[in-house]
């Protein structure tokens, strides 16, 4: 059976932060793109988290201003990245992501 659930904050003016979870026994489907697991990655349950932020602009689009974008991604990126350290444990942060950023994937 699979389990699974979104939550969508608030995160600053115009900014939002979506959090989606599963928990799967088969591939899965975020938007139109099928996730595929890693080579390596036993078959059976696995758990999924996917993490969004994005801006919404109450009124129109801004003319493109490459600086001002450059701050718009900058706020984005810190929730995002400080929601997904947050949800993950430290084991998973040391036999795993750890691993796979040093080469050691497989041992």
């Amino acid at each position: 059976m699979d389990t699974s659930g979104v939550a969508q904050y608030q995160v600053g003016k115009e900014r939002y932060l979506r959090f989606r979870f599963a928990a799967l026994d088969r591939a899965s489907i975020i938007g139109e793109t099928v996730l595929r697991r890693r080579r390596n990655h036993p078959p059976g349950p696995f758990f999924l988290l996917d993490l969004d932020s994005f801006w919404e602009p109450r009124d129109e689009l801004p003319d493109f201003d490459d600086v001002k974008l450059g701050e718009v991604f900058d706020e984005l990126h810190e929730p995002t990245g400080e929601t997904f350290q947050a949800a993950i444990t430290e084991t998973l942060k040391t036999e795993v992501l750890r691993r796979e950023n040093h080469g050691d994937e497989g041992h």
